[in-house]
């Protein structure tokens, strides 16, 4: 008894989800149970003879599905023995229905006895919820379903994805877009998408789709019936009465020579590409003309063609309509779209006339305008704005206008002749909205193209300082008059604005000072202090910046050569005679007794490039014409020029020439790393720069500068870019010498030797460091361990002990030392005087070679096979000694580091290299 009922205690608690409630058949297993243990060993049959009374329901993962249940039964234990009613609790395991016998079978309190079941729980069991037994779900799951499936406030099921699966949240996000869980539909989510007649919710409730176009549409009008097909867009009309047409539109379209009334109509009298849409009847009307008299031709066996097919009246289903007069031939597409398509040609033509046309139907495009700015615009309240609208290649006759989206009103005239503009000024909050260009067109009535654009005006609490307003987004201020920001005229000048903002003249009329800021007070009789002064004794072209203050002086000289004294003087531009004060006071005249002075405060604002200044004299009986030349400042021409690469301890000179400057150019070679100057300077180019023994440190670049006296401050430079390259590396081949450091020789002890040499620090090599090198005999050195294979083999190998190795091979081959030839090495320091030769030759080397300019050694291996020949070799081979004594190759090894990088180089003798030694080992 104690083991049974231990079992049943065991097999209760196992407990899983997701049962739907109880059959009858479940609920009578468990009394079985339940039973047998209330009352001990006996046989039970119990039958469930009333209704079920649920009383607790704790909420599985899945809609309808439960973990446990408490509920009220009446059943007969046996057959015919009295019905019991009482109360027990189920748990739902593995997908089965079993009795918890903790709880037992109790009678049902009265409490609980026709009350609707408890929802809110987590578990159904005795003792956690009173006569209901419902252990209550956390206060967080107290709204929508009000269920849970665990007892943490994140267990909460709100409510059923439609999927059926519990949810902690009432969004439905996780079933899809359209979804809502309401209480009117028990917080399952639902779809809440609604269609029009003919159309249906698509699987995933993200839109409709179409499955009859008669009910969405309903396409046949005037009383024709719509006959369904599939796809669901396919139908047809059958009509009534005196209509026809695939939508039973066209009614008395049979009016012979005409075309019917609201239809596009074209007439036809040579070859053309039409353009019409293809959705809405089109009537063609054919006519001949005689050429030479230029009458229509009259004929009666017209015939019309598509492709080079007849085609008769009433063809495609009633949509070809076809009729005639004397001189027109017309044919009528009711719906074009159901006869042609773009690319296929209609041909008219008539034998009697003698005469056919070949009409090409075309592409409609009827596409949304093109808008600028587009999407949306923000924009500063109190700022102006133009909104652009254009054509984006429409057929036909298009039509365009603005209109405001917020009433419908028309803010432009219709136009057929776009661009289109509408301009918005000193917008206030209210203009915030949407502005739609639409176009219309005469081939397709009441269809319209839109284009939006939204404005969203925005207040700005930027202040700005005068002369400056708001950019468009409120972010900075930007200038629009210097005379107000900056008051730049001085002395009671007069500031005058021009465009762009920052440009502008000072009026300096009646404040007796002058200059670009009325900042030069005027000296009668002399030129300026800060104006380019030049003496004008006859006719002459003067070159000087038009962005200068210039004073001409002009005199006059007798037969004798004496300067003569006028006081009548006239200054005149062209034929215009000047004034002083003219130009808004850029143009100042005094005198002396014998010289006129011209004074231009801004010459740009007088005179430009080609212009004439004439300054005469009656009493002298003299004028000279000035002619305004242009004033040239470019950058200096080098040669050679660009990017010059150089041999380092070779001379290099560079020249710098005049490329045509005005006025008095000067010019001097700078080195720009430090901004000195390398030669004096000059007005006297050619300029020469020149640079003898060139190192490393001369790389860099040289800059030619250009400055000149009448615009000070302003310099013009061309740079020469100077690449310093090494010479190019002599390969080098270290003589072994005892003076410097020990020579080591290998001797061969077996067919093979290798021998170990530690370095003194570790060597970084393909990405790690080794302490040790294994010199063989064999034209190899390992830096991974002694490396022993009498014959070569190609990299990489299969075999084991070559594929793991780290090993380098000059020239692998089995070599026999043993009565001629040698293998030995030498090893050299940087600390080492005696060496600097050595390193000198490797370095150099490797700088060339490999381009670099810092590099310096600081250990170096030299290993050498001198005169080594194949195997075998020796006196004792009598056979093979004619043939190889004289076959033997010398080579070198170097092996060089600088403490951070690592570098191989291998030496051959030119000439002395025998390539097939594996083959003179078996050759006769």
């Amino acid at each position: 008894m104690k083991c049974l009922v231990c079992f049943i205690l065991v097999f209760s608690l196992s407990v899983a989800q997701d049962c739907p409630l109880p059959a009858n058949a479940d609920i009578e297993n468990a009394l079985t149970i339940l039973l047998l243990n209330a009352h001990g060993f006996q046989s039970y049959s119990p039958n469930i003879t009333g209704s079920v009374q649920y009383v607790c329901q704790a909420q599985g993962n899945m809609i309808n599905t439960y973990t446990e249940v408490s509920l009220i039964a009446t059943y007969t234990p046996n057959p015919g023995q009295a019905e019991t009613t009482r109360i027990l609790s189920m748990g739902c395991s593995s997908g089965t229905w079993s009795g918890i016998t903790q709880d037992g079978l109790d009678l049902p309190p009265a409490s609980v006895v026709g009350v609707p079941p408890r929802t809110n729980c987590y578990r159904c069991r005795e003792g956690f919820g009173g006569d209901t037994r419902c252990r209550e779900c956390d206060s967080a799951c107290n709204f929508g379903l009000m269920r849970c499936n665990g007892s943490g406030s994140g267990d909460c099921c709100l409510s059923f994805a439609a999927n059926g699966q519990c949810s902690n949240d009432l969004s439905c996000t996780a079933s899809g877009p359209n979804y809502v869980a309401t209480e009117s539909n028990n917080f399952t989510c639902t779809c809440n998408l609604t269609c029009f007649d003919g159309y249906t919710v698509n699987s995933n409730c993200t839109g409709c789709n179409l499955v009859s176009i008669c009910d969405a549409d309903r396409p046949c009008m005037n009383g024709g019936q719509c006959i369904q097909y599939s796809p669901p867009d396919n139908y047809t009309c059958t009509c009534t009465g005196r209509y026809q047409g695939v939508n039973c539109t066209v009614s008395d379209l049979i009016t012979n020579g005409s075309c019917p009334a609201m239809v596009t109509s074209i007439f036809i009298l040579n070859d053309r590409t039409i353009n019409v849409p293809l959705t809405e009847p089109v009537c063609i009307g054919c006519r001949f003309i005689d050429f030479q008299s230029g009458d229509l031709i009259s004929f009666s066996d017209g015939v019309w063609r598509k492709g080079s097919t007849v085609l008769s009246d009433g063809d495609f289903s009633g949509n070809v309509i076809i009729s005639s007069t004397s001189n027109t031939l017309f044919l009528t597409l009711v719906h074009p779209a159901t006869v042609v398509d773009v690319g296929d040609t209609l041909t008219c033509s008539s034998s009697s006339a003698g005469q056919n046309s070949i009409i090409t139907i075309g592409a409609f495009n009827f596409l949304n305008p093109r808008v600028s700015p587009n999407d949306t615009v923000s924009v500063i309240k109190g700022s102006n704005l133009t909104l652009t609208c254009s054509d984006p290649g429409n057929s036909g006759t298009p039509r365009y206008v603005w209109i405001n989206d917020s009433d419908g009103s028309e803010l432009t005239p219709v136009t057929n002749n776009p661009p289109l503009t509408l301009h918005l000024t000193n917008i206030n909050r209210a203009a915030s909205g949407n502005y739609t260009c639409r176009s219309t067109n005469t081939d397709l009535p009441g269809v319209n193209m839109d284009t939006t654009v939204t404005l969203n005006v925005q207040s700005c609490n930027l202040f700005c300082h005068f002369g400056y307003t708001v950019n468009s987004n409120c972010t900075d201020c930007y200038l629009v008059s210097i005379c107000d920001a900056d008051s730049p005229c001085m002395n009671g000048g007069q500031c005058i604005q021009y465009s762009p903002p920052d440009n502008y003249t000072c009026n300096c009329t009646g404040t007796r000072f002058q200059g670009v800021n009325c900042t030069d007070r005027v000296t009668n009789g002399s030129c300026p202090a800060n104006a380019t002064s030049i003496l004008v004794l006859n006719d002459r072209t003067i070159n000087v910046p038009l962005t200068k203050p210039v004073c001409i002086r002009c005199r006059f000289i007798s037969n004798q050569g004496d300067f003569i004294s006028f006081s009548d003087g006239v200054w005149r531009k062209g034929s215009t005679v000047l004034s002083d004060g003219d130009f808004s006071g850029n143009v100042i005249i005094s005198n002396t007794s014998n010289t006129l002075f011209l004074t231009l405060v801004h010459p740009a604002t007088v005179v430009d490039v080609g212009d004439t200044l004439t300054c005469s004299s009656f009493s002298a009986d003299q004028q000279s014409v000035i002619t305004i030349g242009a004033f040239n400042f470019l950058n200096p021409r080098v040669s050679p020029n660009g990017t010059v690469s150089v041999i380092e301890g070779s001379n290099l000179t560079l020249t710098c020439s005049d490329p045509g400057n005005s006025g008095v150019p000067r010019y001097v070679w700078i080195n720009d790393s430090d901004g000195s100057e390398l030669t004096p300077v000059t007005n006297n180019p050619p300029l020469t720069l020149h640079l003898t023994n060139i190192n490393g440190a001369a790389s860099g670049n040289y800059t030619c500068r250009s400055t000149n006296t009448d615009l000070p401050g302003v310099n013009m430079d061309t740079t020469v870019t100077l690449n310093v390259q090494f010479p190019p590396g002599i390969l080098p081949y270290i003589v072994f010498n005892n003076s410097t450091s020990t020579v080591t020789n290998i001797t061969r002890q077996h067919l093979y030797s290798t021998w170990r040499v530690n370095a003194p620090r570790p060597i970084t090599l393909l990405g790690s460091a080794y302490s040790s090198i294994y010199i063989s005999i064999g034209g190899t050195f390992s830096m991974s361990g002694r490396f022993n294979y009498l014959y070569s083999t190609l990299f990489p190998s299969s075999i084991h002990g070559i594929r793991d190795s780290v090993v380098f091979a000059p020239m692998w081959n089995f070599y026999d030392i043993r009565r001629e030839g040698s293998v030995s090495y030498q090893t050299f320091s940087s600390n080492n005087p005696l060496a600097n030769d050595a390193f000198t030759g490797v370095n150099n080397f490797i700088r060339a070679s490999k381009n670099i300019t810092s590099y310096k050694g600081i250990w170096m291996l030299v290993m050498e096979w001198k005169d080594v020949h194949p195997y075998p070799h020796g006196s004792y081979y009598y056979y093979y000694y004619d043939q190889i004594l004289e076959r033997h190759n010398t080579f070198q090894a170097i092996l060089t580091t600088d403490g951070s990088d690592t570098h191989i180089i291998y030496t051959y003798k030119c000439g002395d290299i025998i390539q097939k030694f594996a083959k003179i080992l078996w050759e006769p």
